[in-house]
């Protein structure tokens, strides 16, 4: 949503959509959205995504992680929430089906990475209930040397 004419919607915070406020192209892919479902095949700067990794079964981490890996150059950036979701399926089971602390992540993180010819920084922040609210923790994966990132922890 942040990328097209509704982006206020979401946030006070930019003037302009997020690609032209960023002042670079930008490629969306969302398998749920049929304008977008289909997978761009080349590689890019950056990959973005946010709001995906935990809803993906744990078996299928390991791929789609790579898919996105592949497909940056300089670096991938990943947003992934680390508790259950407000939502439900229809069975009653939760839409976050990977909920993992962050090490899990990490770990994984720089497992995929090190399978690549080439590795790239991942930055990954993680959505955290700490004391009942939530907070983010922010990590930049530099090969297999992961760095934790100073960050504002407190979420609006």
């Amino acid at each position: 949503m942040l990328y097209g004419p509704h982006f206020d919607a979401l946030t006070d915070l930019i003037d302009k959509p997020l690609a032209e406020y960023w002042g670079v192209d930008v490629e969306l892919y969302e398998p749920g959205l049929p304008e977008y479902e289909v997978l761009p095949d080349k590689l890019y700067d950056a990959v973005v995504c946010t709001d995906v990794l935990e809803h993906i079964p744990e078996g299928d981490l390991g791929w789609v992680i790579d898919e996105i890996l592949e497909r940056s150059s300089k670096f991938a950036f990943l947003n992934i929430a680390t508790f259950p979701a407000l939502k439900t399926f229809k069975d009653g089971t939760n839409v976050h089906v990977s909920v993992f602390e962050p090490k899990f992540w990490l770990d994984l993180l720089k497992q995929r990475n090190s399978k690549l010819a080439i590795q790239r920084p991942i930055y990954a922040f993680f959505d955290v209930i700490e004391d009942s609210h939530i907070v983010y923790k922010g990590f930049r994966i530099d090969n297999s040397h992961v760095t934790e990132l100073s960050c504002d922890k407190n979420r609006a």
